[in-house]
């Protein structure tokens, strides 16, 4: 079996003791069940931790003594009767022997109050030694929570000059839609203007369209006549009239009547020469079609540009590919068709790609003519 021993009186206390409760264990120290008792309660059946903490008030030394923990006095001798020095020599040695008690109790009391006051002594120190620690634990969480604080509120002053950038910012971005609306609405009365021009321009090719369909009769008429013309002229050549032959050879052809119309202040009128001369399917009529791929307006060049591919002439080739170059896409596109038609050579040009892409383009192009016009030069 297990012994330990008391703390405060070092009686053995075994650990049956402290299975049963009889003995306590308190921090770590063994209290026997006679201190333990002595410790709860003082004489009269107070506690004697009060009785201690009222003679502390008051500053007085009081000793809590535990009648039922002090040994036994030993019971007081009868005098026998009839023999006075032998009661005496008993009366003395009990006397002695009380003395001898009561010098042991208060021995063993004195060291049980200085048991006692170093354990509550210990006990002060490490309350006192907690309430340090708790201290400087509060003192660093503090100090933290106060960094936290001036980060916090850091935080929140630059969090206000952001909002107050995103607020000049807003004005900002309002005034420059309000600056874009305007701009729209300025952009808006030009369409609607031009919308009007398209619609007077619609007119204007309505009428047009009346009046080429009746130069186009006229034509199938003059076509007619100088066809009897021919005949008759043919007749008088097989009869052998020598005026018939020279008219037979003389003859202008068709198309030579429409190209007064490709030097008309007319935008139409240039037009519908272009779109009658392409009609012909004449080759010699190219070179005439040619010039009109820098004409001011941007129909008749997008005519001269689609004809000239229909004519698959390769002496047009030169003026297509200048006509790359043009301002509006729809030319250029118009032109790289009628190239791809006649030469059968792409180069990979976009008309609507970037203004370098289509440069570099271009310069291919020309690199293949100039080669294409060695090689002609060279056959001949």
């Amino acid at each position: 079996m297990k012994i330990h021993f008391c703390d405060l009186c070092n009686e053995s206390v075994p650990q049956a003791d402290l299975d049963e409760g009889r003995a306590v264990l308190v921090r770590g120290r063994v209290i026997c069940a006679v201190c333990e008792g002595a410790m709860s309660k003082g004489p009269g059946g107070r506690s004697e931790h009060g009785a201690e903490a009222r003679a502390e008030e008051v500053g007085q030394d009081t000793t809590i003594v535990d009648p039922s923990a002090a040994p036994p006095l030993p019971p007081r001798p009868q005098a026998p009767r009839g023999g006075g020095g032998v009661g005496t020599a008993l009366a003395s040695l009990a006397l002695l022997a009380v003395i001898g008690a009561a010098a042991y109790l208060h021995d063993w009391i004195g060291k049980r109050d200085q048991r006692l006051e170093e354990f509550f002594r210990e006990q002060r120190a490490e309350r006192s030694a907690a309430l340090s620690d708790l201290e400087a634990r509060l003192g660093r969480r503090m100090d933290s929570t106060r960094v936290r604080v001036d980060e916090l509120a850091k935080s929140l002053r630059e969090l206000d000059a952001r909002v107050s950038e995103a607020a000049s910012a807003t004005g900002e971005t309002r005034a420059l839609l309000g600056a874009k609306l305007d701009e729209f609405a300025d952009r808006s009365e030009t369409l609607s203007g031009l919308a009007a021009d398209i619609a007077r321009q619609g007119g204007v090719l309505e009428t047009l369209a009346r009046t080429t369909s009746t130069l186009h009769d006229d034509v199938l008429r003059l076509v007619g006549r100088v066809r009897d013309l021919e005949t008759g002229a043919a007749a008088g050549a097989a009869q052998g009239d020598p005026v018939s032959a020279t008219l037979q050879e003389q003859r202008s052809p068709d198309w030579l009547p429409l190209l007064g119309d490709l030097a008309s202040e007319d935008a139409g009128t240039r037009w519908q020469a272009v779109q009658a001369l392409g009609a012909t399917r004449d080759p010699a009529v190219a070179e005439h079609i040619a010039p009109l791929l820098k004409d001011p307006d941007l129909f008749v060049r997008m005519a001269a540009a689609r004809i000239l591919g229909d004519l698959e002439s390769r002496a047009s080739v030169p003026a297509l590919i200048d006509a790359l170059e043009d301002a509006e896409a729809s030319v250029r596109e118009a032109a790289v068709v009628s190239l791809r038609s006649i030469t059968g050579k792409s180069f990979r040009f976009d008309p609507a790609g970037k203004e370098a892409d289509r440069a570099k383009r271009i310069r291919s192009w020309r690199d293949w003519w100039k080669k294409e016009e060695r090689k002609a030069a060279g056959s001949s």
